[in-house]
């Protein structure tokens, strides 16, 4: 499951999405490329694997959160 780069800086504890792609486009977090604009996408196992290595929060109730919406959706 890919969540959007403005659901990835809230899993990081407010981060913009401004910089979740500029860490994304120095290959400090993984990601995929997404459509003709190549919109960035995150999943929750690179972003967990970030917080971790780098000492920054990830919040465990939004993730379950947005879980659920993307299953009823």
């Amino acid at each position: 499951m890919m969540i959007t780069s403005s659901e990835a800086g809230r899993l990081l504890g407010g981060l913009s999405s401004e910089t979740l792609r500029d860490y994304a486009e120095k290959k400090l977090v993984d990601h995929e490329r997404i459509g003709i604009r190549g919109r960035y996408r995150f999943s929750f196992d690179s972003l967990r694997k970030y917080a971790k290595d780098n000492g920054r929060f990830f919040d465990e109730n939004f993730a379950t959160e947005l879980i659920a919406k993307y299953r009823t959706a």
